[in-house]
């Protein structure tokens, strides 16, 4: 005779078959449930805070018309495109004139950057002074470098006084310093 197992088990015999597994699944349960309302160890010091939360300030280098170095820190002025060194706009050697120009600026005494994040290269985005002057404000102003809108449009009211007053490269027209680079 077949015993359908499915509809009509087998009886159980009592103490036959102990479950001692339910014992460290248990203890699992119990330590992840203690661990949950237990605080948590101290942790270790980590690696000191990053550039780019606290101010830089300093005797600074200026690299090129957007930007600078301060104590081994390369920083770029965020929301400013300035014309690459060997960059012409028309007779008017506008890109030497932009790294001159911030170099005279940094010059005067020292800079204080509020950064503001990181560029894909790994310099510091900052807003830099000197003296209280905004050296992107001062390099726009100048027609020394443009808004660069797709990033800020912090000096858009800036670029727009420097093209009224035709200073710098807007005298002469050129090229926005983003398409000579990507031309080169």
């Amino acid at each position: 005779m077949r015993r359908d197992y499915l509809n009509n088990p087998p009886p159980r015999r009592s103490g036959s078959k102990r479950r001692y597994w339910l014992i460290p699944a248990g203890v699992i349960v119990l330590a992840g449930i203690a661990g949950f309302f237990l605080p948590m160890p101290a942790q270790k010091a980590g690696p000191a805070p990053s550039l780019s939360h606290a101010a830089i300030m300093g005797e600074a280098e200026a690299i090129d018309g957007d930007s600078l170095r301060i104590e081994g820190v390369e920083i770029r002025l965020e929301g400013v495109d300035a014309f690459e060194y060997d960059q012409r706009c028309g007779d008017f050697a506008c890109g030497a004139a932009a790294g001159d120009n911030l170099r005279k600026l940094v010059a005067t005494g020292d800079v204080s950057c509020e950064p503001q994040g990181e560029d894909r290269y790994g310099r510091i985005l900052a807003h830099c002074a000197v003296e209280g002057r905004d050296l992107g404000a001062v390099q726009v102003q100048a027609g020394l470098a443009v808004a660069y809108r797709r990033y800020s449009q912090r000096y858009v009211a800036d670029e727009a006084a420097a093209r009224a007053a035709k200073r710098g490269a807007w005298a002469y027209g050129f090229e926005a310093p983003e398409d000579f680079r990507h031309g080169k």
